[in-house]
């Protein structure tokens, strides 16, 4: 899973004071495309940021989702934040506790009031937060640690299963050699009765 970008921008008002809504900063990871794809990637992640954004509301969350790519929103009570990655490990949970992370960096960064009403007014730090690739909490280790237990468990059961099923034949192989055996026996005796009978 690949972080492809990170914005922050303003939400829209609900009274129209603010007609549209700006991106005040955006930090784009493209190091996986060629040089001559980025300009149009940086063109639709912006696109996509101010487009979810524009959808959330207060205290709010978002999802969107395009092919293999997701945007993550979440507001509070005057700014948005949208990641773009492509599809992975994260959780809703993860990403909501990053995007929340980073919307309150960035209030206490900047005073969102005396920003300019424009496209990257402002540098902001709190988006150079570095996410890892692949995260895993506690409870997904949890989830991971029981369902690899869950599949040993059951190749066990199927072990048994086939090991019972080879005890039977075992045991029903022992009962014909006795059975045979036993029969044996009597022909040999009878056999040996009446080939040393002396008179």
């Amino acid at each position: 899973m690949t972080v492809l970008s990170i914005a922050i921008g303003s939400l829209k008002k609900p009274n129209g004071t603010n007609k549209s809504n700006y991106i005040f900063d955006i930090n784009y990871r493209l190091s996986d495309f060629a040089f001559y794809e980025k300009p149009k990637i940086k063109e639709i992640l912006v696109f996509a940021s101010r487009l979810a954004i524009k959808q959330l509301s207060k205290y709010d969350m978002n999802v969107m989702k395009h092919d293999k790519y997701h945007a993550y929103c979440a507001s509070n009570h005057l700014i948005g934040c949208c990641i773009i990655m492509d599809a992975g490990d994260y959780s809703l949970r993860e990403i909501n506790k990053i995007l929340k992370k980073i919307l309150n960096d960035t209030l206490e960064e900047v005073d969102i009031y005396k920003l300019e009403h424009k496209d990257y007014c402002v540098k902001l730090k709190s988006l150079e937060i570095n996410i890892p690739n692949s995260p895993k909490d506690r409870l997904r280790y949890v989830k991971d640690d029981l369902e690899k237990t869950k599949q040993i468990m059951i190749q066990n059961i199927e072990d048994i299963i086939n090991r019972g099923e080879e005890l039977e034949h075992l045991i029903e192989q022992t009962d014909d050699l006795s059975r045979t055996s036993k029969m044996f026996f009597k022909k040999s005796k009878k056999i040996n009765h009446n080939c040393c009978v002396i008179t």
